[in-house]
């Protein structure tokens, strides 16, 4: 594993960030065979908690994250896994609606996720909020007004769909016919 880790580190420049060190180190062990996922923080501790300076700070965080996600994925597309990886970009919490007194947002508990990679069915979006961007439950046959038995969609449902798109044995998961669902609607036709 070190002769792995060595040559990850020889792949990234001495000025990149930990989000492309931590990536490239993940992705060596994933075209290894040693590991199937990783969870990445991006920019540094509680750097997306804008407070104040919402717009501003979010922007030169966005623009990190996708310059970041694109070297990312040309060194996944180097180490030849890009037709197997799967990319999810998400948070724990979102940012309120409404901006406070000191022009920055504060925690929300509805969030948002980006999801691709091959096989994945892009230029589509799951789930709904209302009028003040509160989580609805949702139905994902239809995605409007939702049967009794729908859910709020979480990053729980995503993963559970993943492991049912790929086939990995997941029993305490897929037991609800949801995942399946979101498995199809997240895959490409």
């Amino acid at each position: 594993l070190y002769a792995h880790l060595k040559q990850a580190l020889l792949a990234v420049d001495s000025d990149s960030s930990q989000f492309i060190r931590d990536s490239y180190i993940a992705l060596e062990f994933m075209a290894k065979e040693h590991s199937q996922a990783a969870t990445i923080l991006h920019g540094r501790q509680k750097a997306w908690d804008t407070h104040q300076n919402h717009f501003t700070e979010q922007s030169v965080l966005f623009e990190d994250l996708f310059t970041e996600l694109d070297l990312v994925i040309q060194r996944a597309d180097t180490l030849g896994i890009l037709d197997n990886l799967t990319i999810i970009v998400c948070s724990e919490t979102g940012r309120s609606p409404e901006l406070n007194i000191s022009e920055g947002k504060d925690a929300w508990p509805y969030t948002s996720a980006m999801v691709f990679g091959n096989g994945i069915k892009g230029a589509q979006t799951l789930g709904r909020t209302d009028d003040y961007l509160i989580g609805l439950p949702y139905d994902p046959i239809f995605g409007t007004e939702p049967p009794e038995e729908s859910v709020r969609l979480g990053i729980e449902h995503i993963m559970g769909a993943l492991f049912v798109k790929n086939n990995i044995p997941a029993p305490l998961l897929i037991d609800d016919e949801d995942y399946q669902i979101l498995a199809i609607m997240l895959s490409q036709d």
